[in-house]
């Protein structure tokens, strides 16, 4: 079964920390509502990520975005790496250049999640997680906006090494669109949302929308909307007390009934299945 992990509270929408392990056993498949790179510095891992196995070693990065599946087992130890999350949210309202949100956004099939990096480069972008540690360990005035600005350091580094992670393409039109409309599910997932008001709102074609949408997201407008739900209901189910009655109302189910065919069909399991089985586990 998939679980939702995070470490990440609503009052710290970045995080970064340096961590070596000379044993780990993992904790199985996962995701989390934050996007997540991790640059191994030592080691060998191996992450699989919706499926798909990424053998990463020492100098590699491992891009994770928000709501993958994925689970990490150590090959080679000691195993030394950087790891920086950031929430969608945060994502979405902070990185307003097209080409550097698609690292994030894109979750088609032909999405990178392994990158080799040159020695140099790594190490280069080593000191800037390094900066951004020190800010979120000392957090003096103004850190979270220095973080921002290291995030978008990272992120120009990364586009000027190697232009393809970033693949806006025949999309930076429409990206900008994609990302305010995943930005206004993220804040009225609970409402009644249709794909027809999306493109009203936002003055483009439904047709197109449509199309484009499910190209850069990988899900159809209407499915990417189910997900969401579904992902707020597990963590409803999995961190409060609240009935599946509340939970369906809180995440946009005004049936209950409806709500848990809908949580069956996407998951496998009921939503009381799916809380017994799926206590918090710390990452």
């Amino acid at each position: 079964m998939v679980r939702e992990i995070n470490n990440l509270s609503d009052m710290l929408p970045i995080l970064t920390y340096f961590q070596k392990n000379s044993d780990y056993n993992g904790i199985g498949v996962h995701f989390h509502r934050y996007h997540q790179l991790v640059l191994v510095r030592e080691g060998l891992a191996n992450f699989r990520i919706n499926g798909v196995d990424y053998p990463a070693g020492k100098d590699s990065l491992i891009i994770i975005r928000a709501f993958d599946t994925h689970n990490v087992s150590i090959r080679k130890y000691p195993y030394k790496r950087y790891v920086f999350t950031v929430t969608n949210q945060l994502a979405l309202t902070a990185l307003r250049e097209p080409k550097l949100l698609s690292l994030f956004l894109y979750h088609r099939a032909d999405a990178r999640n392994l990158v080799l990096l040159r020695e140099e480069f790594a190490r280069r972008l080593s000191a800037v997680f390094e900066e951004t540690i020190r800010e979120c360990e000392e957090k003096k005035p103004m850190w979270s906006s220095r973080v921002i600005m290291l995030i978008i350091q990272i992120l120009i580094e990364l586009y000027r090494e190697d232009p393809s992670l970033f693949s806006a393409g025949d999309y930076v039109n429409i990206i900008d669109t994609v990302s305010e409309i995943q930005n206004y599910v993220a804040q009225h997932f609970r409402e009644h949302i249709v794909l027809d008001d999306m493109a009203s709102k936002y003055f483009v074609s439904k047709y197109y929308l449509s199309r484009k949408f499910k190209e850069i997201t990988g899900f159809g407008f209407k499915n990417f909307l189910i997900r969401y739900r579904i992902n707020e209901a597990q963590h409803l189910l999995q961190y409060t007390n609240k009935s599946v009655a509340e939970i369906s109302s809180v995440v946009g189910y005004e049936n209950p009934e409806h709500f848990i065919r809908i949580f069956h069909e996407t998951q496998g399991i009921s939503p009381l299945q799916y809380r017994k089985t799926a206590a918090p586990v710390p990452q």
